[in-house]
């Protein structure tokens, strides 16, 4: 309700800005740097919102049967999916398996939609401490120290992938190099299981 709020009241401001521009008026400039300023504040406010929702699919079934259902949804038609777990699964953190899922499904997500990959192989490894998941493309792969390093404008996945790992008390891993496989790897802690 407040997103639509602050959207709608945006829009106004637009409407308000146009007048303004079809009127010339020297107001234009600091109407449109407000405007950019309450954008980014919504930004921060939906981020925020957004990173803490928990997948319904979560909520349904276990990791693997959420990192299975979105593998296959995201990779459907177009690319040959291996989905392989290892160790004994078991239930994390409901805030760590989510981390988990969003990261996986960013990196599957990469895989279809930037590197073109025609195979995605996703793995999910259980031990006593922590849950991994590593998706390996055979797409167009990249340079991630340039990636990482640019505007991140253009890699906002990588970057939240990072985050993820890092909030969830884990560790993110990307290998790639133009013309080459990607492999992302996430491992995180476990924490005290869920009954």
């Amino acid at each position: 309700d407040t997103l639509l709020q602050s959207l709608v009241g945006i829009a106004l401001q637009l409407d308000a800005a146009y007048h303004d521009a079809t009127e010339r008026s020297a107001r234009l400039p600091a109407t449109l740097l407000a405007m950019r300023r309450q954008i980014e504040t919504y930004i921060v406010e939906t981020r925020e919102s957004i990173w803490n929702l928990r997948s319904a699919s979560l909520d349904r079934d276990d990791l693997v049967g959420a990192m299975r259902a979105a593998a296959e949804k995201l990779t459907r038609g177009e690319v040959d999916l291996t989905f392989d777990v290892s160790g004994q699964p078991r239930r994390g953190r409901p805030e760590v398996e989510t981390h988990a899922l969003r990261i996986g499904q960013e990196a599957i997500m990469n895989a279809v939609r930037h590197a073109r990959a025609s195979r995605v192989r996703v793995e999910l490894g259980f031990d006593d401490r922590h849950i991994r998941v590593t998706v390996t493309d055979n797409g167009k792969g990249f340079d991630v120290s340039q990636a990482l390093s640019g505007d991140m404008a253009d890699h906002y996945g990588l970057l939240t992938m990072q985050e993820r790992a890092a909030e969830a008390g884990g560790a993110l891993r990307i290998e790639s190099r133009p013309g080459d496989v990607t492999t992302v790897e996430v491992e995180l802690p476990l924490g005290s299981e869920r009954r």
